[in-house]
């Protein structure tokens, strides 16, 4: 029996006492998904996110979650969640965040080379520019490549999950949406590709995909444009499923913006590229907030 599977029939035999039913009951969860309620509760996590937080769906019930985390701080899931486990379901999840690195890549030179006349993308200064960043912008951006590329290398040949996933997948839709819209200013890009990753990296793999994301959206509506369109996009984030505290973040941040009105002029010719030749690509494997 592999250790997965021992872990898989502990968890089977494993009784929790349960608040709401006031008796002794089991656990109905994997063991996968129980390893990622766990590790988001010890990293202070809150269990209502993971209920009712960015997600479209829960990863759980409530009451489930609540009996995995009053197991987990008394002790009783140490046996399921032993140390040979957590390195194999570690393994499983590093491997589902490579494909999100490798998608973007993917998506930046596809998009690269249909815009400049299939021309190859290198992660320069240079190429930076050309797709519409100022040289501070390209700079900054460039230095945060290189560190998170170097740090997500060195974690996969020590077969350690890449902690700054998030970064390094932004800075490749950073680029991306310089291409896709090239005259969104580039504070609205950077929280925008932020955003994006977050998204991705929560979502995991969906069986729905979907065309966009509440993060892609600020750049879809153009909201840097004024209230008229911040509004429609305010609007618009119903059909993302986001609670009102999620909502208020965002407004949140879209407020603390601080960017000059005039819009972004891109070195390259604005017919290049446009949504219609972005969708084609992004439907072939994005997924949206769900």
């Amino acid at each position: 029996m592999t250790p997965l599977e021992r872990a898989r029939e502990a968890l089977k035999k494993l009784r929790v006492w349960d608040d709401k039913t006031q008796r002794f009951t089991r656990i109905n969860i994997s063991v996968d998904r129980l390893f990622q309620i766990v590790k988001h509760l010890e990293a202070k996590g809150s269990m209502y996110d993971l209920h009712n937080g960015k997600r479209r769906m829960p990863v759980a019930s409530l009451n489930t979650i609540r009996k995995i985390r009053d197991a987990w701080k008394s002790g009783a899931l140490n046996q399921v969640l032993a140390p040979a486990v957590e390195q194999i379901l570690e393994s499983e999840l590093t491997v589902v965040d490579r494909d999100q690195i490798e998608t973007a890549q993917e998506r930046l030179n596809d998009h690269y080379e249909a815009a400049y006349g299939g021309k190859k993308w290198r992660w320069d200064v240079r190429h930076l520019e050309e797709i519409g960043l100022y040289p501070e912008q390209a700079l900054g951006v460039l230095g945060s490549y290189d560190k998170n590329h170097e740090a997500s290398r060195d974690a996969q040949v020590a077969g350690r999950k890449f902690r700054g996933l998030n970064l390094y997948l932004a800075v490749h839709y950073i680029a991306i949406f310089h291409l896709w819209f090239p005259r969104a200013p580039f504070h609205y890009i950077n929280m925008a590709a932020h955003g994006h990753a977050d998204i991705l990296l929560e979502s995991r793999a969906r069986d729905v995909p979907r065309y966009t994301t509440s993060a892609m959206d600020m750049l879809r509506y153009e909201i840097w444009r004024g209230d008229k369109h911040r509004n429609a996009y305010y609007s618009a984030l119903g059909r993302h499923h986001l609670n009102a505290k999620r909502i208020a973040q965002l407004k949140e941040g879209i407020d603390r913006i601080k960017v000059k009105d005039t819009l972004v002029i891109p070195t390259m010719d604005a017919g290049a590229t446009d949504w219609e030749q972005a969708m084609t690509i992004m439907e072939e494997g994005d997924n949206g907030d769900s």
